[in-house]
């Protein structure tokens, strides 16, 4: 009867407006949202704990960044947007430092890996489209970059395993509230989890760890 129909329509309604989505998944195309997001979501308590495959690129010094672009020739359009995403980056890592913590677990190769599968600066979430690999020494020079901005920033720690789980994804986790699973190499995407099991199995997850 119409009556029965009108309420299973409303019960079903009912049901879409109290579930939550798998994910927001973000391409090039809709950069602006997911950064948007991100700056919005810095201003929230909570512990934030990565799982990275690349240095992230708020702890290396600007003037360092500055000269390692200028080594590769970029097109001065593309140097200044790479040093203000970054500017912008160490920005927001600061203010979530003044109240909340952030952990860094970071796979490091050794050189015969590094040779074999060479290292890409981290510029997925401004969804640069050329990958720009380090020198191994450019790499070390920016892993001693890290641990000293450990050591300048009580709230920031940095956890080194040699264990390599992944090449080419990172996970950034908003305990709690989300977590995200990003590929790094270009064409970029990222998957933004909210729903409470998914999250949370992401949260759980602990990489095997092989003392160096």
């Amino acid at each position: 009867s119409k009556d029965e129909v009108a309420y299973y329509q409303k019960r079903a309604q009912e049901l879409l407006d109290n579930a939550y989505p798998l994910m927001d998944i973000y391409r090039e195309d809709n950069a602006g949202a997911l950064n948007a997001f991100l700056m919005s979501d810095s201003k929230t308590a909570g512990k934030r704990r990565n799982i990275l495959s690349a240095l992230p690129l708020y702890t290396m010094e600007a003037t360092y960044l500055d000269q390692f672009l200028k080594r590769r020739s970029l097109p001065e359009k593309d140097r200044k947007g790479i040093l203000s995403y970054a500017a912008a980056q160490r920005q927001m890592h600061e203010e979530i430092l003044k109240t909340e913590r952030i952990e860094d677990e970071i796979s490091l190769p050794d050189q015969a890996e590094f040779e074999r599968y060479p290292m890409l600066l981290s510029l997925s979430r401004m969804f640069y489209e050329t990958g720009i690999p380090y020198t191994w020494e450019e790499y070390q020079e920016h892993l001693k970059q890290t641990r000293q901005y450990a050591a300048e920033h009580t709230g920031y720690t940095l956890t080194e395993t040699s264990a390599y789980v992944f090449r080419n994804l990172q996970i950034h986790i908003h305990e709690g509230k989300w977590a995200m699973v990003s590929k790094n190499k270009a064409p970029a995407i990222h998957f933004v989890i909210h729903h409470p099991k998914l999250r949370g199995a992401i949260e759980n997850f602990i990489p095997p760890v092989v003392e160096p």
